[in-house]
């Protein structure tokens, strides 16, 4: 009997060492349970002022609160998220966004400081969301 001058499959097979035999692999490994049981990962909370206002139609007041608005925009744009367009659109309500947790007390004593300023504290209300 004459043999084959290339290894049939079979006999390559039984060629080859048991540890370069094709094994099929899970395809995803389990973690252990210490990390499966992790709380997920949290990001700091940032925070949002909503400054709110009544309007006053006997003086113009619609006028004095885009120039508040736009104050805070001057005061605070380079720490928080001030759109100038919902600003100059503002009919009686804007946003201070992206507000950094450890810097929420003061931007809401400048927001106030502002309000003052502008003679606006018995038409604006300021929240925090």
């Amino acid at each position: 009997a004459s043999r084959p001058a290339f290894p049939t499959p079979r006999a390559r097979a039984s060629a080859v060492r048991p540890s370069e035999r094709w094994r099929p692999r899970r395809l995803a490994r389990r973690r252990p349970a210490a990390a499966r049981s992790a709380p997920p990962l949290s990001f700091p909370a940032v925070n949002t002022f909503k400054i709110v206002g009544r309007p006053d139609r006997r003086d113009a007041w619609l006028h004095r609160f885009r120039n508040f608005g736009e104050a805070v925009y001057v005061r605070l744009r380079d720490e928080t998220t001030v759109d100038l367009h919902e600003i100059d659109a503002a009919t009686d309500t804007f946003h201070v966004r992206d507000v950094p947790p450890a810097r929420v007390a003061a931007i809401r004593s400048v927001l106030e400081q502002l309000r003052s300023e502008h003679f606006l504290d018995h038409s604006v209300t300021i929240t925090s969301d």
